[in-house]
């Protein structure tokens, strides 16, 4: 379950609205030369809280999003056994519902990760976000600074 904030930031951002989000993915890279283009395809079942007074579980309304992503991965350092150890990657994003406002929004992205070990994986990149306020014809932008901290746990 996530918590999604008001899209009006003159409204304050003291109110979530809950979110239950199941997906679906298929996703596709391929080597062209010394880079990897990746085509990722991905469907959000997104069920969202209808009412604060009561639980998403109790009343809630469904929305399906798609979702496009094309992303190259540059990779800048590699180890001796060929694995990427520092990659830049470069992504475009756009997504689509399946009711009210079909435009949800555009991301472009850019980033770079760092391998620390084969278990652990540090992130940092810039995400520019265009997005339609939903059920609105109103849109906006956002600037996001992206840092992320990676634990790969294996399971055997």
């Amino acid at each position: 379950m996530s918590w999604i904030y008001a899209q009006k930031p003159e409204l304050g951002y003291d109110h979530a609205v809950n979110e239950i989000r199941a997906i679906t993915e298929a996703l596709h890279e391929f080597p062209l030369r010394k880079i990897y283009f990746q085509n990722r395809l991905r469907v959000d079942y997104r069920f969202f809280q209808e009412s604060p007074d009561q639980n998403v579980f109790e009343e809630s309304f469904f929305v399906m999003r798609f979702r496009y992503r094309a992303q190259v991965r540059i990779p800048l350092k590699v180890n001796d056994q060929n694995e990427s150890l520092i990659n830049v990657r470069i992504a475009d994003e756009i997504m689509f519902n399946d009711r009210e406002n079909t435009f949800d929004q555009n991301r472009i992205n850019v980033s770079a990760d760092f391998y620390i070990s084969r278990k652990i994986t540090l992130e940092a990149g810039y995400i520019y976000i265009y997005q339609q306020r939903f059920g609105e014809n109103e849109f906006f932008e956002r600037h996001v600074a992206r840092f992320t901290f990676l634990h790969k746990i294996a399971l055997h």
